[in-house]
């Protein structure tokens, strides 16, 4: 990737996913020193997500990112990092936009005649709670739990969750090790990769 000289250069990359030379967008591929070049952060520390990159992510128009850029930009953070960023209004932003999309990528042909109702539990700062309701081959979502009995309850937290729905985790070893948790129709959870379109990170 190029590094732009000069803070014009810099300040024009926020708000927006620009790309590097290989075409990828430079927000994820760059490591934390590049990210700290290219917002003018303090070069010489330990990498700071939560005081300087957060900020940063809250200009993007998230509407606008694509899903494999987006799978480009968790790839990007670890775990940690993803728990620091997650919090107030850009977490609320980054699942409402995730959620919102899951009815565009959803598969009606590969899940048939499904239906159920799997309940979304994030963890976090508070828990938030989505439902996608699915039937007659579309994917309904809303926000919130409803008094209906779900099918299946994922639990997990903020990194869990993003690593999953961008490609960037495996959804066997995320259950093996407890980074998710399941309860309800199991076999509908290892199955539930192959009704959305994911990234491929």
């Amino acid at each position: 990737m190029t590094e732009a000289s000069g803070t014009a250069a810099d300040s024009a990359a926020v708000g927006r996913v620009t790309r590097c030379d290989q075409g990828c967008c430079c927000l994820p591929c760059a490591p934390p020193r590049n990210l700290a070049y290219q917002w003018n952060l303090p070069i010489g520390r330990e990498f700071s997500v939560a005081d300087d990159v957060r900020d940063r992510l809250a200009e993007l128009d998230f509407a606008g990112v694509t899903p494999e850029e987006f799978a480009g930009i968790v790839k990007g953070f670890s775990a940690r990092q993803i728990t620091e960023i997650a919090t107030g209004e850009l977490r609320a932003r980054v699942l409402g936009e995730i959620f919102g999309r899951m009815g565009e990528q959803f598969r009606p042909a590969a899940a048939g005649e499904l239906r159920a109702l799997i309940r979304w539990r994030i963890t976090g700062e508070s828990e938030a709670v989505y439902e996608t309701a699915i039937a007659d081959g579309s994917c309904t979502v809303t926000e919130g739990r409803s008094a209906a009995d779900a099918r299946l309850t994922l639990v997990m937290g903020d990194a869990a969750f993003l690593k999953l729905v961008s490609g960037n985790g495996n959804p066997v070893t995320m259950f093996l090790t407890r980074k998710i948790t399941a309860s309800g129709d199991l076999a509908l959870a290892a199955g539930l990769h192959r009704y959305f379109d994911i990234p491929a990170a």
